[in-house]
């Protein structure tokens, strides 16, 4: 029986979601190890972050000891620094910006291939052990899978020795195919991404164009 597709509601109003919840199934973290009627707390702090405590017993030798873990929100961890769109934006600038000048001069670049489809190669193999052996129903299906997969890392080296000959690369082609479709799609995939995968997946598909537009100038 197919599990029916679930999706993130739009908005969440904070204020009624505070306070205790009782725990009444889990998926059991770390810190839940042998622990009963355990409990989350959470409180809207002065800067609109949120403090969660998780708290539960856990029989010792003598008594019961309560454990209380704090859990720390993304506003705790926020800083001034670069965000991860501002990295990937950067990421596909510099990776349009070489491409240009690669395909000017007639250069392969096959050094980026390489370790740009190595990255995502191994992206691709989180995601597919997620979705494939996780119980939790957020990480399957993960269409994520058409932009990073292992066949990257797999067919690397076939791939790099077709690069560097400037032959023509039927995988760069396939590639191409499958991440245009997928940004094209976007709006319609039932999974919400986050919007910096799309210009990781724009670096990828411009280094499969790049292969095509090569191969056809030998020509």
């Amino acid at each position: 029986m197919k599990a029916a597709i679930k999706n993130t509601v739009r908005e969440v109003d904070i204020p009624r979601y505070m306070g205790v919840w009782h725990e009444i199934a889990r998926y059991e973290n770390h810190f839940e190890k042998d622990m009963v009627n355990v409990t989350a707390t959470y409180t809207l702090q002065p800067d609109g972050s949120i403090k969660v405590e998780n708290a539960g017993y856990r029989n010792g030798v003598s008594s019961e000891e309560k454990i209380v873990v704090t859990g720390l929100t993304d506003a705790d961890h926020r800083s001034g620094g670069i965000t991860p769109m501002q990295s990937a934006l950067l990421l596909f600038v510099l990776v349009a910006a070489a491409t240009i000048y690669g395909i000017r001069r007639g250069k392969t670049l096959w050094g980026l291939d390489l370790i740009l489809f190595f990255c995502a190669g191994i992206a691709g193999c989180i995601l597919a052990f997620l979705a494939l052996f996780s119980q939790h129903p957020a990480v399957s299906p993960n269409y994520l899978l058409f932009v990073f997969h292992p066949l990257h890392l797999f067919c690397l080296p076939w791939m790099i020795n077709k690069v560097r000959k400037r032959q023509k690369s039927w995988y760069m082609r396939a590639n191409c195919a499958v991440l245009t479709l997928f940004i094209l799609l976007w709006a319609i995939i039932p999974q919400r991404f986050d919007l910096a995968v799309l210009p990781l997946a724009l670096c990828l598909l411009v280094r499969s164009a790049s292969n095509l537009i090569l191969t056809s100038k030998k020509r």
